[in-house]
């Protein structure tokens, strides 16, 4: 009950952090917040199954974004498709992560950078075939770059965060140790 609890609590974090978004050249493909923030929680909670956690916040995002384009709108139009999408993406990159972690472990920081990167670009790579299928957006190597540069920033932010949230641990671990130290003198 505890892990559905946790699950849930980040697949909510992820759809919430998702409404800050932007979108890729006129089409339906969103660049979200979202994937940062599930990348922090994917490190700092073994417990937490990649791919089954990245399927539960994909449905939420997408649940949230249809209510969301429900909400402003007033209709669904050819939005529900291309919303639901998204579960794909998130699941794609919760397999990547789950392969990539397999084979060389959450070992550093420096090393989720790598893992986060690959696992952001090949989920979106996956997603953006569905949708040039679809016709709902077209491959260029202007896309691809594109792409790559946002799993780049995105990784980025999150290896910040990790690496902020790491030397604040290891301050505080290090104030208490000079506290305890003082008492003893």
């Amino acid at each position: 009950m505890k892990k559905l609890k946790n699950m849930l609590f980040v697949a909510m974090f992820v759809a919430l952090s998702s409404q800050v978004n932007i979108g890729i050249n006129s089409t339906d493909f969103r660049v979200s917040a979202g994937i940062i923030f599930f990348g922090i929680f994917l490190f700092y909670n073994d417990e937490l199954r990649p791919v089954q956690a990245a399927i539960l916040s994909g449905l939420m995002v997408t649940f949230l974004r249809i209510a969301s384009y429900f909400l402003t709108n007033g209709s669904l139009d050819d939005v529900f498709l291309s919303y639901q999408i998204e579960t794909i993406f998130y699941a794609f990159y919760g397999v990547i992560y789950m392969l990539l972690t397999k084979k060389y472990g959450k070992k550093s920081v420096n090393s989720m950078f790598f893992i986060m990167a690959t696992s952001d670009l090949g989920a979106n790579l996956v997603e953006l075939l569905i949708r040039t299928n679809m016709g709902s957006a077209s491959f260029t190597i202007e896309i691809f770059s594109t792409l790559l540069l946002v799993a780049i920033v995105r990784a980025s932010i999150s290896w910040i965060v990790l690496i902020l949230t790491k030397h604040y641990g290891m301050l505080l671990v290090k104030e208490e140790h000079e506290e305890r130290y003082k008492r003893l003198l």
